[in-house]
């Protein structure tokens, strides 16, 4: 791997730690990782990511190049982080999303625009769910929402939906 950042200084409270446009290939463990609430890492090629963030809500993963689906290491490390809320993973090139994600108890709002899905379809549940983002992918037909009993927003503009039935 090229750049990956080891260490960053102590921190006083839960806060957010933004490594936008980085160039960054990675992250380790960093220190007062129970402190980091938000990290933003849009625009880098992130293939590593530290395990166990246990406060961390939100994820911007936004334009790092993931290809068809996400990266193993990337989506182990994702489920570790327990109290993940929002998940940013639009202007990607995924065609599938793994839906183990959507497990996580806490798990709100997901964004996947500009992608390149076309179906969307989960085999449960996904009660937490209020927000989903997949505009500008390759859908034709609407998504069944059935499955998603709490969702308040969705936004699928810019597809190639040519009937509501």
């Amino acid at each position: 791997m090229g750049n990956i950042v080891s260490n960053y200084m102590p921190l006083e409270d839960n806060y957010w730690i933004d490594l936008l446009d980085k160039n960054l290939d990675g992250i380790t463990d960093p220190a007062d990782k129970s402190k980091i609430h938000s990290l933003n890492l849009a625009c880098n090629k992130i293939q590593l990511l530290p395990t166990d963030l246990i406060s961390l809500s939100r994820l911007n993963l936004i334009k790092n190049n993931y290809k068809d689906k996400l990266p193993k290491d990337i989506l182990e490390s994702i489920l570790t982080y327990r109290n993940l809320c929002v998940l940013e993973l639009s202007f990607n090139f995924l065609q599938s999303f793994p839906y183990s994600i959507l497990s996580l108890s806490n798990f709100a709002a997901l964004g996947l625009e500009h992608n390149k899905f076309s179906s969307f379809q989960v085999p449960d549940q996904v009660p937490n769910l209020k927000q989903l983002a997949l505009s500008s992918n390759e859908f034709t037909e609407i998504i069944n929402v059935d499955s998603f009993p709490n969702l308040r927003f969705l936004s699928l503009d810019y597809n190639r939906i040519n009937s509501l039935s």
